[in-house]
């Protein structure tokens, strides 16, 4: 039997503090006692605002309970932006508490599965819970549950979503709305908002 612990005595740790990851510290701020959080491109005033101290990665893994991962997903570096691929990998998973869970709602890529389902079959950290996963669609000879995957789940140390984490009637009518505003800003010669990369030269059409 795993210990139960009163969560205002645990530490969140999010990495990743930018729209998705503020909303979801907003939520945990009354039940988590200290979130700590790490973002190398967001000021220090957002991190002072929304109540969460800033940290890099490797303090934010050694003293996190629960880590929440909201970061896109970067396979190779750019000149603003480092690579979030294996973000998570076996490297920054021993620097993990025992006692830890890491959830990953963001992009599969980003945690090292092969790595972290290794550390949960070892104990090294308590549990997983993934909305996302390096491969996907979950099938595997017609069957929905991996066998790599399936004593995990059977131990209850790993929890797997059907990447739905966002799903409702209302985003799903956000998504197109959002999508055809981008285009007729586009058209109209305006500035996209959701621009992946500003630094670039907008020319519009």
């Amino acid at each position: 039997e795993r210990p139960i612990y009163r969560t205002k005595d645990q530490t969140l740790g999010i990495i990743g503090l930018g729209r998705i990851g503020r909303a979801f510290c907003l939520k945990a701020k009354p039940i988590f006692g200290q979130i700590v959080a790490c973002d190398p491109y967001i000021p220090d005033s957002v991190f002072d605002e929304y109540g969460a101290r800033k940290v890099d990665l490797d303090e934010l893994l050694g003293i996190s309970d629960a880590i929440s991962l909201h970061v896109p997903l970067i396979r190779k570096p750019t000149d603003v932006y480092r690579s979030t691929y294996h973000l998570i990998g076996e490297r920054e998973i021993k620097l993990m508490k025992p006692n830890a869970y890491i959830v990953n709602t963001a992009r599969g890529p980003v945690v090292d599965n092969a790595a972290l389902c290794q550390a949960l079959r070892e104990g090294r950290i308590a549990g997983a819970a993934l909305d996302v996963l390096e491969d996907e669609p979950l099938t595997e000879n017609g069957s929905s549950v991996p066998e790599r995957f399936k004593d995990l789940l059977e131990s209850g140390r790993l929890i797997i979503t059907p990447h739905s984490a966002y799903l409702s009637e209302k985003s799903l009518r956000d998504v197109r709305r959002m999508a055809a505003e981008e285009v007729a800003r586009v058209l109209r010669g305006e500035t996209p908002k959701a621009w992946l990369n500003p630094h670039s030269s907008f020319r519009s059409l």
